[in-house]
């Protein structure tokens, strides 16, 4: 069939449509049941090809299958838009936290490269620094470098004390409840001789005075200077026990050696001493 005969039949097709639409007019109820079910069979929606090739629409399609055509084509694009709103709403909040994400990253990123950048300009300035002492000073001086590690190792080393005496009552706790008197002993010994060389220290022409740079320390030892007098009364009761093993026993007459300054012969003496009247129940 040649085009000008598609052409002339498809006129007359769209007359008679034509005809039939007058015939049921939109504001009757007649005409408004026939548009309800046109709209719903609209069919599936146009492919690329049918919206490219608007011309061979026209020429294969009546009037009345263009106008559903475009019926079909306009409830696409609603239905696209609307899909394309709720999709929009659903994702909104989901979004703005993926670009508050990103915008955050990129602010710890340039963060780190001012990090490194100023890493880098340290260590150069280290290596430079090192180069230049490795040249000879003047007798008597001493490289500004060595001077600031002496002092950053003075202070490390007045910490580690600091932290001995803060951790001391903890640990001598521990010790006399697991009946060790013998290494409670040893713990207020150290913490009492820490103490005194921080204050001798102190009393030194040091440049760091570690009374004035740490004012903890007297306020720890005031809590842990009770101890000695504590541990040396839990190692006499240690040895009046009546089921103490002999590991606690020596661990007592060994701690009242040291907190006591008692010789071996004292030391012993106490030991008998109440061993004899933990006994003397039981022989009477």
């Amino acid at each position: 069939m040649s085009w000008l005969a598609r052409n002339l039949f498809s006129r007359k097709r769209s007359d008679s449509q034509a005809t039939d639409e007058s015939k049921s007019s939109p504001g009757s109820a007649d005409g408004r049941e026939f548009a309800a079910a046109e709209s719903d069979d609209l069919g599936p929606p146009p492919t690329d090809d049918e919206i490219a090739n608007v011309d061979a629409l026209f020429a294969r399609l009546s009037v009345a299958e263009m106008r559903r055509y475009q019926q079909r084509l306009r409830a696409h694009v609603e239905g696209t838009r609307r899909q394309m709103r709720r999709v929009a709403g659903e994702h909104y909040p989901a979004l703005i936290d993926a670009a508050d994400s990103v915008a955050a990253m990129r602010a710890a990123a340039a963060d780190a490269a001012g990090e490194l950048d100023r890493l880098r300009a340290m260590l150069q300035g280290a290596a430079s620094q090192s180069q230049l002492d490795g040249s000879p000073h003047a007798p008597g001086t001493a490289s500004p470098a060595r001077s600031d590690d002496g002092a950053s190792a003075r202070v490390y080393a007045v910490a580690a004390q600091v932290k001995v005496l803060v951790d001391t009552p903890e640990q001598i706790w521990k010790a006399l409840g697991q009946q060790r008197s013998l290494q409670a002993a040893l713990l207020f010994l150290i913490a009492q001789e820490i103490h005194s060389r921080l204050c001798s220290q102190s009393q030194s022409a040091d440049a760091l005075d570690p009374l004035l740079a740490f004012p903890v320390i007297e306020r720890q030892w005031a809590s842990v200077a009770p101890f000695g007098e504590q541990v040396a009364a839990r190692a006499h009761a240690a040895l009046t026990g009546a089921d103490a093993s002999p590991e606690v026993c020596a661990g007592a007459v060994c701690a009242i050696a040291l907190l006591e300054d008692a010789d071996a012969e004292m030391a012993c003496t106490a030991f008998l001493a109440r061993r004899a009247q933990t006994l003397q129940p039981a022989l009477a």
